[in-house]
């Protein structure tokens, strides 16, 4: 096992972490692992939670680097486009240990008091700029409740690609995750987004001017009748 102290322990306890989970795993198999004594744990990191919580947080420390460079880039489809390149590259192109998909599903399924530091520390930044980045793109008169649900869409697409991999790679098992594959589809998801931010801002505009929105007013968006149903055709 290749750096140093700290390096070591996450690395250890990551991969104890995820095997085990936070309450069964044990502080003295983490540095067995790690091949240090478990004084290295409380020099680094204070006490087991202090570990686990660095743990969590350690890829995105990582993309914190990719988020600052991002912010130089004036034009918002270009910062969309290397947001969810970079969110790909992390859930599917390899920049995670092995071992952090199952950490963060134990987490996610059972969560312990580090989440709420980890949204606060770690997500809501991410989060912060995606809503940046759609608000640009939808222009002005959107609503907060449009920037977010228009947020969760874009984000979605990428995360189920993630979520979603055991299913995806028994449908599709042609579908690969090489790094020109990776850009491919980031692509795919920034177009399809694009078409979508680009006709909701089109609404958008339309309300700010007084046009009435002809779809709302059928009630497509809340009943449903005028969707249309394969059972029409018959």
């Amino acid at each position: 096992m290749q750096g140093g102290s700290r390096e070591r322990l996450l690395e250890a306890a990551g991969e104890t972490f995820a095997e085990k989970g936070f309450h069964r795993a044990s502080l003295r198999e983490i540095c067995t692992r790690a091949g240090m004594n478990v004084a290295m744990v409380k020099y680094h990191f204070g006490d087991k939670m202090g570990l686990y919580r660095e743990v969590l947080h350690a890829t995105f420390d990582a993309a914190a680097k990719a988020r600052i460079q991002r912010t130089l880039v004036a034009c918002p489809r270009q910062r969309l486009y290397d947001f969810i390149h970079d969110q790909l590259l992390r859930v599917r192109g390899g920049r995670r240990p092995p071992w952090y998909n199952r950490l963060m599903a134990r987490e996610l399924a059972s969560p312990s008091p580090a989440l709420d530091e980890l949204v606060a520390r770690g997500i809501l930044p991410v989060s912060r700029e995606l809503r940046g980045i759609v608000m640009d793109l939808l222009g002005e008169g959107a609503t907060d409740r449009e920037i977010t649900l228009h947020s969760l869409s874009v984000v979605g697409q990428s995360l189920h690609h993630h979520h979603a991999r055991a299913i995806i790679e028994r449908l599709y098992p042609d579908l690969t995750y090489t790094q020109r594959d990776i850009a491919s589809l980031a692509e795919h998801i920034v177009r399809f987004s694009l078409d979508a931010l680009d006709a909701a801002r089109k609404r958008i505009a339309e309300r700010a001017d007084g046009v009435q929105d002809n779809g709302a007013e059928r009630g497509v968006l809340h009943s449903g009748r005028d969707v249309a149903h394969p059972s029409d055709a018959r």
